[in-house]
């Protein structure tokens, strides 16, 4: 009877822990693209990629990119949920600790050698910010951004 209630006690110890540390993730960090780039995890043709779907589309490197551009496709086409609640809680843990997770947004733009790329913004409760449009160059592709929004990569 007594190993009964150890075990019991075990395993709503064991139930807690696990329910409290739901959605959490020990092993994923966030990267900005160049570093990811520098790095060696992203090549060229990823961060293409990565600029067309954010894009939707060649604009500002049509140069680079041509006309008949294809992407590689999105695998998986859409992010499972475990992952963005992971990625999420990655972001508000190292970006935004004051925010409550179910206010982040997530837009996947695909996954590549394993780093899922994200914008991760958080809902403006109705603000209306100036826009600020900035650029960044990497790996010879033209990133364009507003309001210091910046597509970021999750490695597990």
């Amino acid at each position: 009877m007594i190993k009964r209630i150890i075990s019991l006690g075990v395993l709503l110890v064991m139930a807690i822990f696990i329910s409290a540390c739901e959605g959490c993730s020990e092993t994923g960090n966030l990267y900005e693209l160049q570093e990811a780039y520098d790095n060696g995890w992203l090549t060229v043709e990823d961060l293409k990629s990565v600029v067309y779907y954010y894009n939707g589309g060649t604009t500002f490197n049509e140069e680079i990119m041509g006309e008949n551009y294809m992407p590689i496709p999105k695998v998986p086409e859409i992010l499972d949920a475990q992952t963005a609640m992971w990625i999420k809680q990655d972001f508000k843990n190292n970006y935004r600790s004051n925010t409550s997770i179910n206010s982040i947004l997530i837009v996947y733009l695909g996954t590549y050698n394993g780093l899922v790329a994200v914008i991760l913004t958080v809902k403006d409760n109705g603000a209306n910010p100036i826009q600020i449009i900035h650029e960044g160059m990497v790996g010879g592709v033209l990133f364009k951004y507003d309001n210091s929004i910046k597509i970021l990569v999750w490695k597990a």
